[in-house]
């Protein structure tokens, strides 16, 4: 009895995406004010309503003052002043930044490659001074295996 071919079927994995959680309250949308253009026209107090062509007088007194303020931060010494606004700032002290864990682990790292660099430094330098031993062992091996001439041997 032959079994019959084994057929693999295709898997579909499907995931799909969680809302994204609200750890805290800064993560909770605001509520829009306004749910069209034509609402906040409608509720703003600056411009004169339709049919109106006036601002009350709260609104007149309001709307001088801010412009009285804007007109001051104009003049020489202001905030808005143009000679102050081309001129740059002058550069401000920062305080050093923290030693934070990262740091930490950068300088293990650094010092942890010098270790490494002297460590192969000294095994090249030890590994070198063997194979001369053992060069110079190899040499006083074959010399003295090495059959001797008459001449060495009467030089001896």
């Amino acid at each position: 009895a032959s079994t019959p071919p084994l057929t693999l079927r295709k898997v579909a994995f499907k995931v799909t995406l969680p809302k994204a959680a609200i750890a805290t309250p800064a993560n909770v949308p605001q509520p829009k004010l306004y749910s069209s253009f034509a609402e906040f026209l409608e509720r703003d107090e600056n411009e004169p309503r339709v049919g109106q062509d006036l601002l009350s007088p709260a609104q007149i007194r309001r709307e001088a003052l801010l412009r009285h303020q804007v007109w001051q931060a104009q003049q020489p010494g202001g905030v808005l002043h143009r000679k102050q606004l081309d001129d740059p700032p002058e550069k401000q002290f920062e305080p050093k930044r923290q030693f934070a864990h990262h740091d930490h682990l950068l300088a293990h790292v650094a010092h942890f490659r010098k270790l490494m660099r002297e460590e192969r430094r000294v095994h090249k330098k030890r590994a070198e001074i063997l194979a001369h031993e053992c060069k110079r062992a190899v040499e006083n091996k074959t010399k003295s295996r090495r059959v001797k001439t008459k001449e060495e041997l009467e030089q001896e």
